[in-house]
């Protein structure tokens, strides 16, 4: 696990998790990285989701759908292969704010490392 998941992350998740729904979570870089350095470690893996509804992107401050979808895909094992993956589900457009879509988050059977490895360093 990355320092910086680890500085964003529980210091000790309960167990894991099916569901997490989020909204309006990745207003920033800092928000989007704390969000998604505790949705690293709290889905389950092999068939915790993650459904996160934001702007496509938030003016000024840098968070938004595609960056967080970057780091989802930027995710991998030490084996190269990818823990997570993101879909967008729905983009709702009313022609008068900004762009709002929905994404779902999946942890693949590799992302079993990351909630192994903190609660090893729990445990010390």
């Amino acid at each position: 696990v990355d320092a910086g998941a680890r500085a964003h992350a529980p210091a000790a998740p309960p167990a894991y998790f099916d569901l997490v729904l989020s909204a309006e979570t990745i207003y920033s870089t800092a928000a989007l990285d704390a969000l998604w350095g505790a949705l690293r470690v709290l889905l389950r893996p092999g068939s915790g989701h993650a459904l996160v509804a934001a702007k496509s992107y938030y003016f000024g401050v840098g968070g938004g759908v595609a960056q967080l979808v970057e780091r989802v895909r930027a995710d991998v094992g030490p084996d190269g292969l990818a823990r997570f993956e993101a879909e967008r589900v729905a983009t709702v457009e009313d022609g008068v704010s900004t762009r709002r879509e929905v994404l779902c988050i999946r942890a693949l059977e590799g992302a079993a490392s990351l909630m192994t490895t903190a609660s090893s360093r729990r445990e010390e």
